[in-house]
């Protein structure tokens, strides 16, 4: 049996799927976003103790992201990776984490008829000509 599994979900990359308008069918009834600050911004990786000891032996791995740089404070976020014991795969445990979250930036809701072409992780797009 083959165990292998994969999460997908809207890319920016992927075709959009279905197209609503304020002005024309397919009709939207609501819709609003907002591009939210990334929390945290900066994250570091423990890692390098894949036997579990107490306290962790000597190097420990520590990988991190870039310095932030924007308008506001950083915020660090640790995480433990003890099973992870080189550090490409650290640096890239944390560029993972920081890219799951800069995803997870842009949130928004929208208000439609029943449409039951759309799927739960279709890309949908809202075309809005209101006060242009």
């Amino acid at each position: 049996a083959n165990l292998i599994w994969e999460l997908v979900y809207p890319q920016e990359s992927d075709a959009v799927d279905m197209t609503y308008f304020s002005d024309q069918a397919a009709y939207f009834l609501k819709y609003a976003e907002s591009f939210n600050l990334t929390v945290p911004n900066r994250i570091v990786v423990f890692a390098g103790n894949p036997e579990d000891l107490t306290p962790w032996p000597e190097p420990v791995i520590v990988a991190q992201t870039a310095a932030y740089t924007g308008n506001y404070d950083e915020v660090l976020e640790p995480h433990t990776a003890p099973l992870i014991t080189s550090q490409a795969d650290a640096d890239n445990r944390a560029d993972a984490i920081l890219t799951r979250y800069n995803a997870n930036r842009l949130a928004g809701y929208a208000v439609v008829h029943h449409d039951a072409q759309v799927e739960l992780f279709d890309k949908p797009q809202f075309l809005d000509v209101r006060d242009v």
